[in-house]
């Protein structure tokens, strides 16, 4: 297993940011769901969607709408949003089909 932090878009685009930096993952656009374990990105992607979800993972999704000021945070993972492997420091986008390395 390994730990993944999950960040979500503040405002959601549902499109690829051909611009992304790591950096950006803490300029405000972003929120961090929480770190969860997960066997790898596949898993995360399903595990990250609504009828698949934990409901202590769609509590900590509620809890961020209300930290963050964050009302059209949406439920499921979805194109645009982020993991970091914590391990490694990698970051990946969720893109149309798969994931994609943010530059650094």
């Amino acid at each position: 297993m390994t730990v993944y932090g999950i960040y979500y878009r503040k405002t959601p685009t549902f499109q690829v940011d051909e611009d992304l930096y790591k950096s950006d993952l803490t300029k405000g656009e972003f929120v961090l769901i929480g770190t969860f374990d997960f066997k790898n990105k596949d898993q995360i992607f399903g595990s990250m969607q609504a009828e698949f979800m934990l409901p202590t993972t769609k509590a900590r999704i509620q809890k961020a709408r209300e930290t963050f000021n964050a009302p059209s945070l949406h439920t499921s993972m979805s194109v645009g949003d982020c993991i970091k492997n914590i391990k490694t420091g990698v970051i990946s986008q969720c893109v149309d089909v798969g994931w994609k390395k943010v530059r650094y």
